[in-house]
């Protein structure tokens, strides 16, 4: 019979089992294992859980050693959410990526489940009598649906009067005589639904009660002494059913009326599952569906030649280089329109969580329905029942972070990447895949077209698509309000006088501020550090308090009084005493978010002031509250790290000002120019976005630093061509590629000892002419989470022959089981 036979990859982190394994599908299975089915499959002396990638007629273990091939014993998740193009997809990311497999279909999984395999025992109710003759202690077990089978040994044992050993022969036996039904389940899966107490009429008593008090024409009570429970009756017969907030808010009577008509039995209360609806309707200002928005000619050259490729079956990546304020979101808000009249799904990708609540705003101020959000910001039962919709193909368009790349789309047939160039879209942890090649990839294999917006696109993928045939550059130079100026002002804080003016808000950006403040403006300011002050120092002996798990200065945080590591969390109270010498001559250094809002509270008691850094955006919405609040509230000064730097689209915004830039300059890492370049663009596109001019006031030692210059100007095609020449001189990326191969231990000498047994090995395949390689030393930040790290970079021109001959030699080379062991293939940091 053909199809007996499945490849099956297990769901294991070992690099080790790399290969698929043969599996025979059993013949009360044959018609429901498909590829993409989760399955309990018998390796060596346990279960583990596989995935399906291959259904085929025959083995070639079995035909060419004659090997009997072991049974799947069940199947474990039935829905078919993986299928050959995904498979497609998961191949190249496990190669590129050197990931194992079962890592890899991980991302594909339903969220919430856990994997940890429970053997189920079921008693065979029409065996039971029969059952219980051979063995009463069952007549004790037999109203109780399912057991574990470790549990049920145990109760046979000790009813028995046995040993374990002679209660598990027993099982056995009765398994195989049909007396016992095994079945697999995956335990611990958070996924719970939502219930809800409803309440609606009794019929039967009502009609038997209040029969003679009803009116032919409405069929509801007229005349009853009782006019709140008259008015609750009346309203269930309207509504049919309510839950008691929904009852007690649109009668407006008390909770003891409706309860007395529950204890009459005339009112029915039950339970009722009820969906949750992760959305962010609170966010949603305006409804533009049916509002007529002109495009200028930039955008409607994009829209015309990228909905040109939808829905005919081609490949085709686009990157739209657009100034800020240039009018993306509406680019893709009409490619969508046109993927939608095609039959076609969307999938609309963002790098971070707090630009999700804006993107989800304007589409949904256009498309009423069909809209999904997907991102770790929400629970895993939130997510789960996003995932059933698109699954269900309920939704149509998806936004959200990288995960949302795995979610089983139907009739995908257009991804957009908002904000291309953020370094969010690289995974870091487990499988370190960067979603931006990973969409140009399932794109080739679906054969859609793909599109990516920036400002500032990354120096790699403009590179790439600029010299790729099936690429375009598509470029939008002009902002929507066109006669709109923005005038950008560099303080040069070398001149400034600290004992006269402050360094942090200095005399020019404070008047800027009061100014636009005054004339009932907004205002933001963008700090990229977090906490009060970078470190504490010792006036007396020099000591600076450090983290013991990572030997980095401590930041201060004053509003809880705690010295806090943003690496690892690690955290202690600040006695305001030095640990070293008793002294309480203590000094803080450098600027901190909270110490820029302390100063700015001080000096505009007055005014809204809000801040948005991820030590107040950990509960969940908390992006969009913050968000709400700023937009609410005229004059307003929101303060904020990185995420307040792009995507925001708040009118009112007149000044941007742009504290403590410098630190970054001081990062080893060649990314470095291309991240301050993209972060001063984004963060100065906040402002001027309306009909009226804005300002950006950045604060700065390095006023003649190219890359500000080059900022002031407008001039990213200038900054482009410079970094590409110094990225060429020094074969860094894009014209090689980066692999970094990361050794880290609580134990230094270990973590060296192995990383130079790892360059004995790799000198052996590197190719002078393809491959460069420096190292082995230790990394930039030596030590992290208790873990010392020394690393070696390769620079190859041919990376798919790279990975290759890497994977063959890691098989060759055993790594101390007290070390974390990494290869991060094109790291976005290097640090």
């Amino acid at each position: 019979m053909a199809g007996k036979f499945a490849e099956v990859y297990l769901k294991s982190k070992s690099s080790e089992i790399s290969l698929p394994f043969d599996y025979k599908i059993p013949d009360n299975l044959i018609n429901e294992i498909k590829v993409g089915t989760l399955v309990i499959i018998p390796f060596g002396k346990r279960e583990e859980i596989g995935f399906v990638s291959k259904i085929k007629s025959q083995s070639y273990f079995q035909e060419k050693f004659n090997e009997k091939i072991k049974e799947i014993k069940g199947i474990l998740f039935s829905p078919t959410f993986f299928d050959f193009n995904k498979l497609k997809l998961a191949y190249w990311i496990s190669f590129y990526y050197m990931s194992s497999m079962g890592n890899v279909f991980k991302l594909f999984l339903p969220p919430g489940y856990n994997y940890k395999i429970n053997c189920f025992l079921f008693i065979n109710f029409e065996k039971s009598s029969e059952l219980i003759n051979k063995y009463p202690v069952f007549n004790q077990l037999i109203s109780k649906e399912k057991y574990l089978e470790k549990d049920l040994i145990k109760i046979i044992s000790e009813k028995e009067k046995i040993n374990e050993t002679k209660a598990k022969n027993i099982i056995l036996k009765l398994k195989k005589e049909n007396y016992l039904i095994t079945k697999f389940e995956l335990s611990d899966i958070k996924i719970k639904p939502k219930f809800i107490n409803i309440y609606k009429v009794n019929k039967e008593v009502y009609n038997k009660i209040f029969l003679q008090n009803v009116n032919e024409n409405n069929d509801k009570i007229i005349s009853l002494k009782n006019i709140s429970q008259i008015k609750i009756i009346n309203y269930l017969l309207d509504v049919n059913e309510d839950t008691k907030e929904g009852i007690l808010k649109n009668t407006n009577v008390s909770d003891y009326k409706l309860q007395a008509l529950v204890k009459k039995n005339i009112l029915i209360k039950e339970k009722k599952e009820q969906k949750r609806n992760f959305n962010y309707d609170d966010y949603i200002k305006e409804d533009k569906s049916k509002e007529t928005i002109n495009l200028n000619e930039y955008q409607k050259n994009c829209v015309d030649k990228i909905t040109s490729f939808i829905g005919k079956n081609i490949n085709h990546n686009f990157l739209i280089e657009g100034v800020t304020g240039s009018g993306k979101t509406e680019v893709y808000i009409r490619c969508v329109k046109d993927a939608l009249k095609k039959n076609k799904s969307s999938l609309v990708l963002t790098p971070e969580i707090s630009l999700t609540p804006q993107l989800y705003s304007n589409f949904k101020s256009v498309f009423h329905e069909g809209l999904a959000i997907y991102h770790s910001g929400m629970n895993d039962n939130e997510r789960y029942e996003k995932w059933l919709d698109i699954l269900e193909g309920k939704s149509k368009i998806i936004i959200g972070t990288r995960s949302a790349l795995f979610t089983p789309i139907k009739d995908l047939g257009l991804i957009i990447v908002d904000e291309q160039h953020d370094v969010s879209y690289k995974e870091n942890f487990t499988v370190r895949y960067n979603a931006i090649d990973v969409v140009i990839k399932l794109g080739k294999i679906l054969k859609i077209p793909v599109v990516f917006g920036s400002a500032t696109p990354s120096i790699n993928l403009k590179y790439k698509l600029s010299n790729n045939k099936d690429s375009t550059i598509l470029n939008m130079p002009q902002k929507i309000h066109n006669d709109v100026f923005v005038v950008k002002k560099v303080i040069d804080l070398k001149k400034v006088d600290k004992f006269k003016e402050d360094e942090v808000i200095t005399n020019e950006l404070f008047y800027n501020i009061k100014n636009e403040i005054d004339k009932n403006k907004k205002v933001i300011i963008f700090i990229n550090r977090r906490g009060y002050s970078n470190f504490v120092i010792c006036n007396n002996c020099g000591f600076i308090p450090k983290c013991p798990n990572c030997d980095l200065a401590f930041t201060f945080h004053k509003i809880d009084k705690k010295l806090k590591c943003h690496h690892c969390g690690y955290e202690v109270f600040f006695s305001e005493i030095c640990p070293s010498c008793n002294s309480k001559r203590l000094s803080l250094y450098g600027t901190g978010i909270q110490k820029v809002e302390s100063k700015l509270k001080q000096r505009f008691p007055d005014v809204f002031i809000i801040r948005m850094d991820s030590d107040v955006t950990s509960k969940k919405k908390s992006h969009e509250k913050i968000l709400n609040e700023f937009i609410s509230h005229n004059p307003s000064i929101l303060i904020g790290t990185q995420m307040i730097s792009k995507g925001l689209d708040i009118k009112d915004v007149s000044l941007v000002g742009v504290i403590n830039i410098d630190s970054m300059f001081a990062l080893p890492d060649f990314h470095i120019n291309e991240r301050i370049f993209s972060l001063l663009t984004q963060v100065s596109g906040r402002t001027g976005r309306s009909n009226d001019d804005g300002k950006v006031i950045i604060q700065t030692f390095k006023p003649e630093s190219t890359i500000i210059q080059n900022f002031i100007n407008d001039d990213y095609n200038d900054f482009y061509k410079n970094e590409l020449l110094s990225r060429k001189e020094l074969n860094y990326p894009p014209f090689t590629n980066l692999i970094n191969i990361i050794i880290s231990s609580k134990e230094e000498k270990l973590a060296k000892s192995e990383i130079y047994k790892i360059y004995d090995k790799l000198i052996n395949i590197i190719n002078n002419e393809d491959d460069k390689i420096s190292g082995p030393s230790p990394a930039p930040f030596v030590k992290l989470n208790q873990y010392y790290r020394w690393h070696i970079l390769v620079k190859t021109f041919k990376i798919n022959k790279f990975i290759s001959s890497f994977t063959k030699l890691l098989k060759l080379i055993k790594i101390n089981k007290n070390c974390r062991f990494i290869v991060d293939i094109d790291p976005e940091w290097i640090l």
